[in-house]
């Protein structure tokens, strides 16, 4: 009999792409939960007796938790509801999950060192860092537990989601690409990403460990690449410094650059080039 795997927050980028892959499926009865979409299970998961009710009900013996406040100014704006999504929702969770097998996903924004960041070198600049590491502590205690620290890209169904679709659209209506030389990163492509989940998960790995790619880019660095990649000619570029945005005045890390070596030893794998992995949005454009 397959394991019963619960897609807490379903409908998000992420969450769509999980549900959508064929070896997941293949693997296990997915179960997807939703909020303000209908799916196989529609209700609010900060909400702790409607949680009980339907933990019950399900008996899921692997929870994978995509729920997030991911708007990092929105965040700072409204702390109340980062804590309500960010961590909140990992304290239901833990509470009723009847030693279920619990998969959290994090952020490489709980970082910012110059050097590649291990899992222990932890700086919290924003209530989205702060609030998703809070979001992590909650599992402190419980040992049947995955915290992925990651950053992934790709093209979304939800058109204003991610960097892949803010580039699209920003060279579809014409518009300034404000390219920012000064913050770095390593993500994956979120097939990758899901490929890696799947082996993860099948070898039932607990922990804390960060996941991306083998070396790392600037933001500006990560655009070109995908422009150059995708045989895009686009000369309305304009290359700025963060604190050059007016659009935002919340402190961000500079330096999300996650050391992956924990992951590669445990798990016995290489991690890819950013390179190759933005090669794939090649098949989305």
């Amino acid at each position: 009999m397959k394991k019963k795997v619960l897609i807490v927050g379903s409908t998000g980028f992420l969450g769509q792409f999980i549900c959508n892959d064929k070896k997941f499926n293949k693997n296990y009865h997915v179960i997807k939960h939703g909020f303000s979409q209908k799916t196989d299970l529609n209700f609010d998961f900060t909400k702790k007796r409607k949680v009980q009710k339907y933990m019950k009900i399900v008996q899921p013996d692997i929870i994978i938790n995509l729920i997030c406040y991911s708007d990092v100014d929105g965040c700072e704006k409204n702390y109340k509801k980062a804590i309500l999504l960010n961590e909140k929702v990992s304290k239901n969770i833990v509470e009723t999950a009847n030693k279920a097998y619990i998969i959290q996903i994090s952020t490489d924004h709980v970082y910012n060192s110059p050097k590649a960041s291990s899992e222990r070198n932890i700086c919290l600049l924003n209530n989205y860092a702060k609030t998703k590491y809070s979001g992590e502590l909650v599992y402190s205690k419980y040992k049947k537990k995955l915290i992925i620290r990651t950053n992934f890209f790709g093209k979304s169904t939800k058109a204003n989601k991610g960097i892949v679709n803010w580039i699209i659209n920003s060279y579809k209506k014409r518009k300034t690409i404000y390219a920012v030389r000064d913050i770095f990163f390593n993500p994956l492509h979120i097939s990758t990403f899901c490929k890696i989940l799947n082996i993860l998960i099948r070898k039932e790995i607990f922990g804390t460990y960060n996941l991306g790619s083998k070396n790392y880019l600037s933001k500006e660095d990560f655009i070109k690449k995908f422009l150059k990649i995708n045989k895009i000619k686009y000369e309305k570029i304009h290359s700025i410094n963060y604190e050059q945005l007016k659009i935002s005045k919340t402190p961000r890390p500079k330096y999300m650059i996650m050391n992956c070596k924990k992951l590669e030893k445990k798990i016995k794998i290489k991690m890819p080039n950013i390179l190759s992995e933005i090669s794939k949005t090649k098949y989305e454009i």
